[in-house]
């Protein structure tokens, strides 16, 4: 790997610590945005209009604070699986009852057994 990748990944690693911090100061935004300015003008190649994005976030993290606990993430993982089973249904009548009734299903089948755990025996022990 060239050294100016290799910078740009570390780049990149750094901002992704910052950006995910549970807790983060005030001196570590300012550090923040120059790292961000630096990490989008640094390739030779531009990169895409989508990572732009990314400079709006030291004002976020200063109105709302860290941003992690503004993650979407399970969200969009939770909504992932209804988007999956609407389209391998391929049946839109109803589809909000379907989607519920199979995800009731499906969690009635992830809590079977966890319930009532069977009683832990230890090796050697009589009954």
């Amino acid at each position: 790997m060239d050294s100016e990748a290799w910078q740009l990944c570390l780049k990149l690693r750094e901002i992704a610590e910052l950006i995910c911090a549970p807790k983060i100061h005030q001196n570590e935004v300012a550090y923040l945005r120059v790292l961000l300015e630096e990490y989008l003008y640094l390739p030779d190649s531009p990169l895409k209009p989508k990572h732009h994005y990314v400079l709006h976030y030291p004002d976020l993290i200063l109105n709302f604070g860290p941003l992690i606990r503004l993650w979407t993430l399970r969200f969009e993982s939770k909504h992932c699986y209804f988007k999956d089973c609407a389209r391998k249904l391929h049946n839109f009548i109803h589809l909000s009852k379907t989607l519920a009734e199979r995800h009731q299903l499906l969690q009635s089948y992830l809590w079977q057994g966890q319930l009532f755990p069977a009683p832990i025996q230890i090796a050697g022990e009589a009954n």
